[in-house]
């Protein structure tokens, strides 16, 4: 149904995007092993695995989905704040092979389904545009500061794959194997639920059944089931989210309040605020543009999910962690490499930046704060 081996064969800019993946990751499994001889002392490192190539893998939130997969949904995990905000299909996903040890688990399904879901993500870009074209976007966001998280103890690898088959089956009318991929996504984090707006748009102009849109809802439903089923409440995990100053605002106050805390960090000299605040606004800034850019180029279903998928986060108070939200929209890739043709030089640059903060993220992220920045 998806044409790996053939592709594999006869396709070298699919070899040559997939080797390409596969060497960051190994660069980026080194730089992380690396950094675990940086003295505890100086970092907020959690010693979660005693193996050095998993442990920087399983800091913040790779703590719930273990907590998860081990105690099931509960309220003591994080000092009561309960662990209700994270949804259930990885962390059942970690369980069935908890034999292998819990985070080894996680950290092996991650990087497996990174490297199928970029395989399909190759191949839907191809489909729609080139060979060339799917190299570069594959390339693109192998090189993007937060793709670490395709290591990671984390759902990026798992929504992706997800996301990228819903529009693999989506384009060749398999409205039935698009819905299911659809579910799961919808089963694996709240963003999934958006696949709704793009099936419902090609189901409803291309002569699909609008019934196999429904199953993508069906997705959350069943997520609140579960959680109904275990605590009683199926709206558990909102108080969690509140409980982690994670809370629904009002559209585009998070970029009211970074810009406000940028000012502040700003005036204040605070070198790690500035930043932080700054480039999640830049990261905002440069996904905004691309959907502008994106409008006459994508497919239009595509479009309505990078629309869908860029606005979602803004309904936070805060950016926090926009940079790992947006990696999983790939669609904005597929502009990027469409641009390189007009704008090579700038994104080329842009990119070479991104490169050494993908080093530098990935030695943060795998200590969970390195306290000589604060």
């Amino acid at each position: 149904m998806i044409p790996f081996e053939s592709e594999w064969k006869e396709d070298g800019n699919f070899r040559k995007a997939i080797a390409l993946f596969v060497a960051v990751k190994i660069i980026l499994l080194l730089v992380a092993a690396s950094s675990q001889l940086i003295p505890a002392g100086l970092t907020q490192r959690q010693e979660r695995d005693g193996n050095m190539f998993i442990n920087p893998w399983a800091q913040y939130d790779a703590a719930a989905y273990v907590d998860i997969a081990m105690n099931g949904y509960n309220a003591a995990f994080a000092e009561g704040r309960g662990n209700y905000g994270w949804f259930p299909l990885y962390p059942l996903m970690i369980r069935s092979l908890s034999f292998m040890g819990h985070y080894f688990a996680g950290f092996a399904i991650s990087n497996i389904l990174s490297l199928l879901a970029v395989a399909v993500m190759y191949l839907v870009i191809k489909r729609d545009f080139t060979a060339g074209v799917a190299f570069k976007a594959v390339a693109l966001m192998s090189l993007f500061p937060t793709s670490y998280f395709f290591n990671a103890v984390y759902t990026e690898s798992l929504f992706l794959l997800e996301t990228v088959a819903f529009f693999w089956f989506s384009g060749r009318g398999n409205h039935l194997f698009a819905g299911v991929a659809g579910f799961l996504a919808a089963f694996t984090r709240m963003q999934g639920s958006l696949l709704f707006f793009p099936s419902l748009y090609v189901n409803a102009r291309k002569g699909g059944n609008v019934l196999y849109s429904l199953l993508i809802p069906m997705g959350f439903a069943a997520m609140m089931a579960y959680q109904f089923a275990v605590t009683g409440d199926p709206f558990a995990q909102f108080a969690t989210h509140t409980g982690f100053a994670r809370e629904v605002s009002l559209p585009f106050m998070s970029v009211y309040n970074s810009i406000a805390a940028l000012a502040a960090n700003a005036l204040a000299h605070d070198i790690p605020g500035t930043f932080y605040n700054g480039f999640n606004l830049f990261i905002f800034v440069l996904f905004g543009w691309l959907l502008v850019a994106s409008y006459r180029k994508l497919p239009k279903e595509q479009f309505i999910f990078f629309a869908a998928s860029l606005l979602l986060p803004l309904l936070s108070s805060r950016l926090e962690a926009i940079s790992r939200f947006y990696l999983v929209i790939f669609p904005a890739f597929t502009v990027m490499a469409l641009q390189l043709k007009e704008k090579g030089t700038a994104i080329k640059v842009m990119f070479v930046a991104f490169a050494v903060l993908l080093v530098l993220f990935t030695i943060r992220h795998g200590n969970e704060e390195l306290l000589l920045f604060g």
